[in-house]
């Protein structure tokens, strides 16, 4: 049975936490930004020790093209969408290749060693992170049916942060930044927009 720690145990005091609230490969609404922001200032004002510059390091701003290449989300995306073809085994031929799945493989198990050493070298214990660059969302119905993220930004589809017209895919960047490496996280509610919409935050613990 888990045992959460008592005042007597460390409490807050102990926690080491790292903080990421926004990012250039995903930028994150300005209100959202401050709400997480404002979480890490409460733990820190109970003691817990709060960096907000430690990052993994992960290639997460490599431009993603065709050709290929390391480029983290264009392996996760790819991913993504080879399980989108697996349901239509009609269109496997488009990308199912060998070659492709291994490369995947290479880059997700990079990937893992690298929030491995994250959380090891800097004794975090938990990841404080974004949901979703936004709050919810006008839904864009553009586009065909079969718009889906094979390759990072490829959609017709497009969702608005900070006033800027962002493709609507990379809304899954912070979810995918943490679940390809198959990191717990759990997501718990932090406040409401100026629209009254809820907004929440990625808790991240080591795998």
């Amino acid at each position: 049975r888990p045992r959460l720690a008592a005042d007597g145990d460390g409490g807050t005091s102990s926690l080491r936490v790292a903080l990421w609230a926004d990012d250039a490969f995903s930028p994150v609404d300005t209100e959202c930004v401050a709400m997480i922001q404002e979480v890490a200032r409460r733990l820190g004002a109970e003691g817990a020790h709060v960096d907000e510059w430690a990052r993994p390091s992960l290639d997460v701003s490599a431009p993603v093209s065709r050709s290929g290449g390391s480029a983290f989300f264009e392996a996760s995306h790819k991913a993504y969408g080879m399980k989108r073809l697996a349901m239509k085994p009609a269109r496997c031929s488009e990308g199912l290749l060998h070659r492709d799945v291994q490369h995947m493989r290479m880059v997700r198990q990079r990937c893992k060693e690298a929030w491995g050493r994250f959380f090891e070298q800097g004794g975090f214990d938990v990841l404080l992170c974004p949901v979703s660059p936004t709050t919810a969302i006008p839904h864009d119905h553009s586009g065909s049916p079969e718009d889906w993220p094979v390759l990072d930004g490829e959609t017709e589809r497009m969702v608005e942060v900070n006033g800027v017209a962002t493709p609507y895919w990379r809304q899954n960047r912070w979810l995918g930044l943490i679940s390809f490496a198959d990191l717990p996280s759990t997501v718990v509610p932090i406040g409401r927009d100026s629209r009254g919409l809820p907004c929440g935050v990625q808790i991240v613990g080591a795998a």
